[in-house]
């Protein structure tokens, strides 16, 4: 945990669930709520159409300072290749680099006087794919990001979205053996073009931590939610927790 500097806020809790109900705005472009709005949006979202969470971290970082947090692998790629020309039968020396691909999230807060949070926002969410384009022996990435500043209330939850990409499959179907007779075969075969549309929805919470009191209810908190989430202990553990609770 990180304390505020002396004179200045520090801003905690970033992309933390929801806590109380607010007002929604539009969606897939702009969504301001007090806490609770982007809850209700998810669960509204998940009654009409598949919701994935992908991450849901939290952050302290200092005012004016820059927090980077990043889930997923460095993927090797080669960069390059030469070989001697000089040597018969030199070997091929291959150049590789590594490319962070997942969730990537940066955030830069200015914490105002009226406790307003201006936020930099870059968050990234990044795929590894096979190459169909080229004969290049290397992964192509799937990307999408966004970059912005936006202004929030403490306590003020904000999303952001309209990151929407489309995935094309093509299959097919054939009935055995008679799919593949030829002439008539074609007319035991079905073509399916499965197109799926995804979109990135970021969701972001800040809260101003002003003193030392603020900052240990921030870890309390975040404390219990670790605890609801771990899987169910034998009775003598459980009993033990609680009694440590009870002396807390």
């Amino acid at each position: 945990m990180v304390l505020p500097e002396p004179g200045r806020h520090a801003l905690g809790h970033l992309l933390g669930p929801p806590e109380r109900g607010g007002r929604l705005g539009l969606p897939r472009l702009l969504l301001r709520g007090q806490g609770g709005g982007g809850q209700i949006t998810l669960n509204a979202l998940n009654d009409v159409t598949r919701v994935d969470v992908l991450a849901s971290p939290s952050l302290m970082v200092l005012d004016r300072r820059t927090a980077v947090l990043q889930i997923g692998d460095q993927v090797p790629i080669q960069t390059q290749s030469a070989q001697s020309i000089l040597t018969p039968g030199a070997p091929v020396v291959n150049s590789i680099a590594y490319k962070d691909t997942g969730v990537i999230l940066s955030v830069t807060p200015r914490v105002s006087e009226s406790g307003r949070v201006l936020l930099d926002i870059e968050q990234e969410v990044s795929t590894v794919q096979r190459t169909t384009s080229s004969n290049i022996d290397s992964p192509s990435f799937g990307r999408r990001k966004v970059r912005t500043t936006v202004v929030v209330n403490n306590g003020e939850s904000i999303t952001l979205g309209g990151l929407i990409q489309d995935r094309t499959t093509i299959g097919e179907t054939r009935v055995p053996v008679l799919g593949d007779l030829p002439i008539i075969g074609n007319a035991f075969k079905e073509k399916q073009n499965l197109v799926e549309k995804t979109e990135l929805i970021i969701m972001l919470t800040p809260r101003v931590v002003r003193d030392l009191n603020e900052a240990a209810a921030v870890t309390d908190e975040y404390r219990n939610r670790v605890r609801s989430v771990m899987p169910t202990r034998d009775p003598v553990q459980r009993l033990m927790t609680n009694v440590k609770r009870s002396i807390e």
